[in-house]
């Protein structure tokens, strides 16, 4: 019998495949093809270069957020964790499994074992990032780009952004309601350091933004080397969107709904199908080569006798 955990699995991945099917079925396969084949394979290697330079930045940004926890570790240790939660990302079936593999490592390092406030640094950096994704992209909507964006897309983005900017606030106000139970106090201290450091969150969401850029002028080099002409502006859109829908919790991965996107958006634009299918092919490219190097910092800790014990990933 397939246990719960095993058929939520096969249902991520049938959806993925469902949408690979669907994609691939809707768009002029050997077009798609040819666009990979002959595209600059140089940037190839620059997208790669790019993308180990902007998990670099997530790295110390999060030893930024760590430390202002009572974390020790150094600079090193927290590029070693990252690498390596990267590489698991490739085969747990979110977008953000990689993030309990670094809780684990951040928590096995620290002479507490704090596993909650490892957790508290990891959705820290998670969301300031994602933070700063969301209002790049509200604000590039609104600016006067000659594209139409639907106004329902609008109307989301916009709601999510003030949604975050009113809600940071409020988080602690909100959990004095359960102030008196042990968890919520111990919730509290473990994570209230963030509040009561707006100048550490801003540095946080500076070093945000310092990741996307680069992650944007990836998306550039891309479409120089397939050789589709998008507006600069316009990558602040389809990027944050797509890497949305990579967050949704319906798929492996976000495998299949990231290529929708992709396709849909510039679409948008007079793009076609093929074209939009091998931009989104050449994007998963570059993030499965660079994650792929994140198994090497995976055997040095396990050489080094980083890993001692078996990690439970049940929860994932």
């Amino acid at each position: 019998m397939i246990s719960k955990k095993n058929l939520k699995l096969l249902l991520k991945a049938g959806i993925s495949a469902l949408f690979i099917v669907f994609l691939f079925s809707n768009s002029d396969v050997t077009e798609t093809l040819g666009f990979v084949a002959k595209s600059n394979h140089l940037i190839w290697l620059a997208g790669v270069l790019l993308y180990i330079l902007g998990q670099t930045v997530c790295a110390y940004k999060w030893k930024l957020l760590a430390t202002a926890a009572g974390f020790k570790s150094s600079v090193k240790d927290y590029i070693d964790y990252y690498f390596t939660g990267m590489f698991f990302n490739l085969f747990l079936p979110t977008t953000v499994g990689g993030d309990v593999i670094k809780c684990y490592y951040l928590s096995k390092g620290d002479s507490e074992n704090r596993k909650a406030a490892a957790a508290y640094s990891v959705l820290a950096e998670r969301v300031t990032g994602v933070a700063v994704l969301i209002w790049l992209a509200a604000i590039v909507m609104f600016l006067p780009i000659s594209i139409k964006i639907p106004f329902a897309i609008k109307l989301f983005t916009v709601l999510i952004s003030f949604g975050i900017i009113a809600f940071a606030p409020l988080f602690p106000v909100l959990c004095r309601i359960f102030k008196r139970k042990k968890w919520m106090i111990k919730f509290l201290n473990d994570i209230n350091i963030y509040w009561q450091n707006p100048l550490l969150i801003v540095r946080a969401l500076s070093w945000s933004l310092v990741f996307h850029l680069i992650i944007i002028a990836i998306h550039v080099l891309i479409g120089y080397a397939i050789g589709i002409k998008i507006p600069i502006l316009y990558y602040f859109i389809i990027y944050p969107m797509s890497s949305l829908a990579g967050f949704l919790p319906v798929s492996f991965n976000g495998i299949g709904p990231r290529e929708a996107t992709y396709i849909y958006f510039l679409a948008l634009i007079g793009i076609k199908s093929s074209a939009a299918l091998a931009f989104g092919i050449f994007w998963f490219g570059i993030v499965l080569i660079s994650s792929l190097i994140g198994g090497i910092f995976y055997l040095k800790g396990k050489e080094t006798g980083l890993e001692n014990e078996k990690i439970r990933l049940s929860e994932i």
